[in-house]
């Protein structure tokens, strides 16, 4: 009896020193006893939660939070064994603010091992716990849209891939880009384009489950997932559903902008059986929609995977002909329309493929613009064009200019003056006799840049001619302001000259408003006698087409006119 009262006040001796080491503790302590009564709190708990000790003593552990009963199941497992159980506790202050606390409780036992209070050790760690949801945001969120990234919709459609393929459902990717949001982000400027997708984002949200997943993909660009798909018709749905959102016009300060998607549909296991696949089909099924005319959507075929392998084949061996010299250059003969003599020749490239033979433009230039080929093969064109013309130069050709198309990927490079300055210099070729033809569509992608670049070019002595005039989107009163010395009526034009009225309108009124502005005005696509005299008539400058003769190599050329 003696000895179980000495074990008593020795035990009451050592948590009477453990309350009072507490007390001036830097982390948070909280001591209960075996049922969870708290017993006594330090300072430092009392000012992280607001709290003052009265109103903490006598209560239970839990006053400052639930504890989920998963978390408190393993809590008593682990304290009933005499063992220490550490986690993290998100826990209530007094004024109902959340805090999260890194938590160690440990029991403290008696002589006989039964465990007589708790000791509960804590450190706020909200500061900590937010910044890991930061970083964890930043991860896998985007922050323009606070959609999920990239990296968290794969993620997600690994897991519903695998899911799907065990319970044998199907499953959706939709692949969405805005139709010309390039064009709205140039006008508007980036802010406001910035608005214009965080819009979109929301609308495209309203419009699917909450088991759905959207992403800001990149850009313009969004994919969705659909994770359980009953029939496939029902993916159309929810497509013509997306695109409707955008309908309703985006009020952005006080103008309407009108936008508009086109969509690709890829379906599991159908169309892929994993992410990378499902999202590659998807996207080939969005050029499709796209060369529709935007504004509509297409299920994925495997025909599209076809013409994609095609064409990474014909890419891979537009960059082997440059290294091994397969392109060669025509030139078609440009002729004054007063005269009949000489005035110009236009260089056309030609690809002589060992498999296809002779490789006409309309056949690989869409390609090299889309796969950035264009820039490397329009400075070889380029120089091959004035190394010619330098050649027939000293053969004695008279000194008529020779043009050279520039693609709008092209014409907008930053050294591109550089680049014609350093190729004349090499070819020693007077820039007077160079002529650079341009698109209209060019001008409008960015018209300071592009006034700045002419007027260079102009500078230096280099005439420019707008080419393919009437199928863009420009006036002649608003091409005025670039130093123009060319225009090249389209053959579109000439070719119903005799058939309809309005071309023959539309060619005069160009050919009368250019002369007025001091332009130069070439006809292409010249075929017959009566189209020539037409020209004439009108006091059209140069024409060129077949009716003077197809384009041919520089040899028969030489042949030719020397």
């Amino acid at each position: 009896m003696i000895t179980n009262l000495e074990s008593d006040l020795h035990q009451d001796e050592r948590l009477a020193k453990l309350f009072k080491s507490v007390e001036s503790s830097p982390v948070m302590i909280m001591i209960t006893d075996s049922a969870g009564t708290i017993e006594k709190v330090n300072r430092k708990l009392c000012k992280v939660t607001g709290y003052r000790p009265a109103e903490l003593v006598g209560s239970s552990m839990t006053v400052l939070g639930k504890i989920d009963d998963r978390t408190l199941q393993e809590m008593r497992r682990k304290l009933e064994a005499g063992a220490e159980w550490t986690g993290k506790l998100c826990s209530m202050k007094k004024c109902g603010e959340e805090f999260w606390e890194e938590v160690s409780i440990f029991p403290i036992q008696d002589h006989e091992g039964l465990t007589t209070h708790h000791v509960k050790v804590a450190e706020d760690i909200t500061l900590r716990k937010n910044t890991e949801e930061a970083i964890r945001f930043l991860a896998f969120y985007d922050n323009l849209t606070n959609l999920p990234n990239r990296r968290l919709f794969i993620d997600r459609l690994k897991f519903c891939i695998n899911r799907n393929r065990r319970e044998q459902e199907l499953l959706a990717v939709i692949s969405l880009d805005l139709d010309n949001f390039k064009k709205i982000n140039n006008a508007l400027g980036h802010s406001l384009g910035d608005r214009v997708l965080k819009i979109v984002s929301e609308r495209f949200s309203d419009c699917l489950r909450s088991s759905d997943t959207v992403a800001h993909y990149s850009g313009d660009s969004f994919i969705i997932m659909l994770s359980k798909v009953a029939h496939a018709d029902h993916v159309a749905t929810v497509a013509e559903k997306l695109l409707r959102s955008l309908q309703e016009p985006i009020g952005l300060t006080g103008q309407e902008i009108h936008i508009t998607a086109s969509a690709g549909i890829a379906l599991f296991p159908e169309d892929g059986d994993d992410a990378a696949i499902l999202l590659k089909n998807a996207t080939l099924a969005i050029q499709r929609a796209k060369m529709s005319g935007g504004n509509c959507y297409h299920y994925f075929d495997p025909a599209m995977h076809e013409a994609a392998v095609k064409r990474i084949s014909m890419e891979s061996n537009l960059r082997r002909g440059l290294r091994q010299q397969e392109f060669l250059l025509h030139y078609q003969p440009q002729f004054d329309c007063r005269s009949g003599r000489l005035s110009g020749l236009e260089a056309l490239v030609r690809w002589r493929d060992p498999a296809m033979g002779v490789v006409r433009p309309a056949e690989f230039i869409p390609l090299s613009e889309e796969t950035g080929f264009i820039l490397p093969l329009t400075e070889w064109v380029l120089r091959s064009a004035c190394r010619q013309r330098k050649e027939w130069e000293l053969l004695g050709l008279p000194p008529v200019r020779i043009a050279v198309n520039l693609s709008p990927r092209q014409f907008l490079q930053k050294n591109l003056t550089q680049l014609i300055a350093g190729i004349l210099e090499d070819a020693r070729l007077s820039p007077s006799l160079l002529e650079v033809e341009i698109t209209e569509n060019a001008l409008a992608e960015d018209v300071l840049a592009a006034r700045k670049i002419l007027g260079t070019l102009r500078q230096m002595g280099v005439s420019i001619a707008i080419d393919d005039f009437g199928t863009g989107y420009s006036s002649l009163s608003q091409l005025k302001s670039f130093p123009i010395t060319t225009l090249k009526i389209d053959q579109s034009f000439i070719r119903t000259l005799n058939d309809e009225t309005s071309s023959a309108a539309i060619v005069c009124a160009v050919i009368a408003m250019s002369h007025e502005m001091g332009i130069k005005v070439i006809a292409e696509g010249v075929e017959n006698a009566e189209q020539e005299q037409f020209l004439k008539e009108q006091e059209c400058d140069n024409a060129q087409g077949f009716l003077y003769g197809e384009p041919v190599d520089a040899d028969e050329i030489t042949k030719l006119f020397i």
